[in-house]
């Protein structure tokens, strides 16, 4: 498990010096976001072992999500996304999930809202080759 110190350490997440943070992280390598699901947050992300979907940024409350910010290099992104989720019934604290891959994003207006949700593909990492 891992806190959210943590995590900004291990990815080099600097925000200026502010103590906030995103779901949709920049990190000092370009090759490298990191993504944060909060228990408590209003977005309808997913995960079923091998598939991530995850909404764009935008609280409901400020109307349509924009393509810009998060949601523009993650749309646009092909790099590695790191994601971590908390821990159900603990508060502040992370779960690794793994390396994953922006598969696909569409535009969703059931809830009289643009949300952009984004299908990410885990990784699997292979150790040796096969000749």
């Amino acid at each position: 498990m891992y806190t959210i110190s943590q995590i900004r350490k291990k990815h080099s997440m600097n925000y200026c010096g502010r103590q906030e943070y995103k779901g949709i992280n920049h990190t000092s390598d370009p090759n490298t976001i990191v993504l944060i699901h909060r228990n408590t947050s209003p977005y309808n992300d997913s995960y079923d072992g091998e598939v991530l979907y995850y909404d764009g940024e935008g609280l409901p409350e400020k109307g349509d999500q924009k393509m810009s910010h998060g949601n523009k290099k993650l749309s646009n992104f092909r790099g590695e996304c790191q994601v971590y989720w908390e821990c159900p019934n603990i508060k502040d604290s992370f779960t690794y999930l793994g390396a994953f891959k922006v598969a696909d994003f569409t535009e969703d207006h059931s809830t009289g809202r643009l949300v952009y949700k984004f299908e990410l593909h885990k990784l699997v990492k292979s150790w040796c080759t096969i000749q």
